[in-house]
Formats: structure tokens, C-alpha cells, sequence
């Protein structure tokens, strides 16, 4: 840990320019020498940090000149499998308000990476960045306050964050959260209209499931006109991100037969959690609800 928040001691600056040096390439390949950090972790924090700086970045360029580099001397340690030394340099950038240090400290916070796992903190870390208008950090606290598992259980907080995300930012997870929600009428009155219209939304964004949702939809014809050719574009789209229920759904068509949607599927659904691949969602396998 710092002795000081104002200025790092030579052990850390030491460590920080080691960190440097180490490439992109050996960073993917999980072979950077003497790491206890296994290729898997490699790949998420490198994953994270690209969806992280098209969402935020554009803050930036109005960080002080010495904080961003201390950001990007963050984001360097993280990529390269030092967790501790990154937690506690995003934590020192988090404390001045910047939000994409402070939705880092949260995600860590919530993993458990370089960090002892405190959900709880993770959430209040969360609120200031989404206070601020981070678009990730406003989905992940909608998740887990639907969720209550690491904290408890609020649907107003959680559908208040989901809207902010989805009409604020027009974040894609929390569009498909509302379509989900406004299907199921358990935290609000169900309303078809508004479920379908966040469903599509969602869907042109890229989530397989608001995209198979669509695809049910039009090849039973009962929320939306019967068609069956538009219904296997959906279905297409999902299925080439690898969602089994698009896959299930177009071998159906193939034989013949009327698409059988799997439970919740529709009116309701469960969209997969947001998390920090979010940017890459065309090229992203659903991770929680298969």
C-alpha cells in the first residue's frame, strides 16, 4: 500500500516501470515471467480495459495531466497481472472523483482481484461513478440491487438505475433489463408496448437474448405480425453470437416446425448480467444465462 496518496515510493515507481516494458502480446499469451496471474485473468483485465476507455474516455481529456498518467500507469499494472499494485493506484485516482477509476475499484471490489471481496463497497464505489453518469457503473448497480444477493434487494434502486443507463446512456444490458421487466410486471405494471420497445432497442444494440425474444415474437405472431422470415434474422443474429436458444430455435424452423420458446422466453427473459465486455457485445457469448 502507499505510504502517501500524493507521491509513490520508489519500490512502487520501480515496480511501475517493470510494468511498462512488458508487451501487449505477452500480456494475451499468459507468459509474462515470474506472474502468480494465470492467462484467464490476463484476458478479462485486458477485455476490461477495452470496453472501459470508449465509454469513459472521453473524460479524459479533461483529467489533470499528472492523473491521467497516473491512470494509465493504473492500466498498465492491471493488464500486466499486478491486481494489488493496480487496485491501490485506481483507488488513489478513484478518491478524486474520476469515474472510471471508480467504477475499476468497484468492479475489483466486487471480484475480489487485488482486493479482499466487499460487494457492499464495490456498490458505493458504483454509486459515485454512476452519479457522475457512468453508464457501466448505472447498470451494475441496477443488477445488484434486482439480484440482492451481495446487497439487498431494492427494485426501485434498481429499476432507477436500469432507466438512467438505458435512456441516459442507451446502455444495451439495461435496455434489455427494462424489456425483461416491463414482460414480467412484478416491479412495475406490466406493459407490453414499453417491453417490446426496450426489447427492440436492445436487440439492434446487439443482446442475443432481446434479439431471440424478437425472434419469438415474430414467429408466433402474437405480440408483433407473424413472420417468419424476419424471425430467423433474429434468430440468425443471436445465434452467430453462440446463444442457445437462437441456436434451438433456428434447428425448430429447419425441421418444419413453430419455434418452442424455453421458459420466460416470451413474454420474460433473463438478459445475461452487465459486466465489462459490454462494447463488445457482436462478438460476446451471454456468460450467466445459457
Amino acid at each position: 500500500m502507499f505510504g502517501s496518496h500524493n507521491k509513490f515510493n520508489s519500490s512502487w515507481v520501480m515496480r511501475i516501470m517493470v510494468v511498462k516494458k512488458l508487451s501487449l502480446l505477452s500480456l494475451l499469451q499468459g507468459s509474462k515471467p515470474g506472474s502468480s496471474v494465470g492467462k484467464s485473468a490476463h484476458v478479462w483485465f485486458a477485455l476490461l480495459f477495452m470496453m472501459i476507455w470508449p465509454i469513459v474516455g472521453g473524460s479524459a481529456s479533461r483529467q489533470d495531466p499528472n492523473q491521467e498518467k497516473d491512470f494509465q500507469e493504473a492500466v498498465v499494472a492491471l493488464k500486466s497481472g499486478y491486481a494489488n499494485m493496480a487496485y491501490s493506484l485506481f483507488l488513489h485516482i478513484a478518491e478524486k472523483d474520476d469515474p472510471r477509476a471508480q467504477f475499476l475499484v468497484g468492479r475489483m471490489l466486487e471480484e475480489g482481484q487485488g482486493v479482499v471481496r466487499d460487494p457492499l463497497k464495490a456498490a458505493q464505489w458504483y454509486r459515485r461513478a454512476a452519479q457522475q453518469g457512468h453508464a457501466e457503473s448505472q447498470a451494475r448497480l441496477g443488477f445488484l440491487y434486482l439480484g440482492g444477493t451481495d446487497v439487498p434487494q431494492d427494485n426501485n434502486e434498481a429499476l432507477k438505475w436500469f432507466q438512467t443507463a438505458a435512456q441516459e446512456n442507451q446502455h444495451p444490458i439495461a435496455q434489455a433489463y427494462l424489456c425483461s421487466i416491463y414482460a414480467e410486471g412484478t416491479i412495475v405494471p406490466a406493459d407490453q408496448k414499453l417491453s417490446l420497445e426496450w426489447c427492440r432497442k436492445a436487440a439492434e444494440r446487439g443482446v442475443p437474448a432481446a434479439q431471440t425474444m424478437m425472434g419469438f415474437h415474430h414467429a408466433l405472431g402474437k405480440a408483433l405480425p407473424m413472420d417468419r422470415a424476419v424471425a430467423r434474422q433474429w434468430f440468425e443474429l443471436a445465434a452467430k453470437q453462440g446463444y442457445a436458444g437462437a441456436i434451438k430455435a433456428l434447428a425448430e424452423m429447419d425441421q418444419g416446425k413453430t419455434p418452442n420458446p424455453e421458459a420466460g422466453l416470451p413474454p420474460a427473459f433473463a438478459p445475461r448480467q452487465p459486466t465489462d465486455d459490454t462494447e463488445k457485445l457482436p462478438d460476446t457469448t451471454p456468460k450467466k444465462w445459457e
